[in-house]
């Protein structure tokens, strides 16, 4: 195994999982962040008949291990076969950039997943 990355910026972070994209077999969109002008990188792969694990990463911009962690567990090839995988590589792209717990708003997108989602980046699509 090699190194684990490190990004200075979400768009960075985004450019990495597209590199890997046709190796891998990876399945990219960005679902729109509803009420604000960003959008969250999702990735899916595995066989989509197989049971479904979704991870997130990210919530929290001042912690890098997680979206580097999990890319690393992708790139690496170490993800169970026998699952498909919906991942969020990055569920808080503003704090990620700025290095902050909360997004641009100043909200905690980690504390913001319940009564329908208030931030933005938690808030059903």
């Amino acid at each position: 195994m090699s190194r684990v990355p490190f990004w200075s910026d979400y768009a960075a972070l985004a450019s990495a999982w597209r590199s890997i994209r046709a190796t891998h077999g990876l399945r990219l969109r960005e679902i729109a962040c509803v009420g604000a002008p960003r959008t969250l990188l999702v990735c899916e792969c595995g066989n989509p008949a197989a049971p479904c694990v979704s991870i997130s990463a990210g919530a929290h911009g001042d912690e890098p291990a997680a979206p580097a962690a999990l890319y690393a567990l992708v790139r690496d090839r170490l993800l169970d076969p026998a699952f498909s995988y919906r991942l969020w590589p990055c569920f808080n792209p503003t704090g990620f950039g700025a290095g902050t717990r909360t997004n641009v708003d100043g909200a905690d997108v980690n504390r913001s997943f319940g009564r329908g989602g208030t931030t933005p980046e938690a808030r059903p699509c």
